[in-house]
């Protein structure tokens, strides 16, 4: 693996910035030796020492700074030293104040309220990841939003989709065999979601899953109409006695159902 120092720059945004270059480092197989971090307002003086330090070992400087004197003076400077210098914000933001011809708020809430929305999706998307399909179901009564139907309904995708705009998520699959887990009956209805789906389209859906496994349909009853209507009927009733909000999925894309649900979310 390639070895190199890398030193983050950052007014405001810094744990997004180190979270984007230590993604890109591991996508070409690159590790750091050490990283140096600056995430306060940085003046030219200590701009200058930061990069003087750069430029005593093989270093890349990252940064992303809404100061433009700064952010310039900084890249003139590791120019000069013969530093790498990769500036995550500029581009974007000279093309928004001249090519847009948009005024500037204020920029450092601004930059940290995006910062904040980012780490609020990472933590929805790890919290859905590890409240999915039933597991670790005492996380439940943690999470914004739960989705329950039986097994190939689209949960987990539909989960996913909603943690990526910030809804902690989390899903089971009801099985009549199977007692739900008894906290379901402590969250509020307004959080709970239900998917339905016709019969025919299930069984479907299902037989199709067993081919994509090498397996027999007719080794197991998973795609049985019979079994699938019994296990619709067993869920319908289960939702109902939560007082959850069912929606039915059969003919609708994932982004339909997850626009139904952010708008009965936002209504409550």
């Amino acid at each position: 693996m390639e070895t190199l120092n890398l030193f983050l720059v950052s007014d405001s945004m810094g744990k997004t910035v180190e979270l984007l270059a230590l993604a890109a480092a591991g996508r070409f197989g690159v590790e750091f030796a050490a990283v140096r971090r600056f995430y306060e307002p940085i003046d030219e003086r200590e701009a200058e020492n930061i990069v003087k330090e750069a430029s005593c070992s093989r270093s890349v400087l990252v940064c992303a700074l809404v100061e433009k004197k700064t952010r310039a003076f900084l890249s003139a400077r590791c120019a000069a030293f013969g530093v790498p210098f990769v500036d995550l914000l500029g581009q974007l933001q000279d093309y928004f104040e001249t090519g847009a011809d948009c005024r500037p708020l204020r920029e450092e809430r601004t930059a940290a309220g995006l910062e904040d929305e980012f780490f609020r999706k990472i933590e929805a998307i790890q919290f859905t990841m590890q409240c999915d399909d039933g597991r670790d179901p005492d996380l439940l009564s943690k999470a914004d939003l739960v989705i329950l139907g039986v097994s190939r309904t689209g949960k987990t995708p539909l989960s996913m989709y909603m943690a990526n705009r910030g809804f902690r998520t989390g899903n089971v699959t009801l099985v009549p065999e199977v007692t739900p887990p008894e906290v379901l009956r402590s969250i509020p209805p307004s959080k709970i979601t239900g998917l339905h789906m016709s019969c025919e389209r299930l069984s479907t859906i299902r037989r199709e899953r067993l081919r994509l496994l090498g397996l027999n349909e007719g080794a197991s009853a998973y795609a049985d109409v019979d079994r699938v209507a019994r296990e619709l009927e067993a869920a319908g009733q289960y939702m109902r006695s939560l007082e959850a909000t069912v929606f039915d999925v059969t003919q609708k894309s994932l982004e339909e159902i997850a626009q139904e649900i952010l708008d009965r979310l936002r209504s409550r």
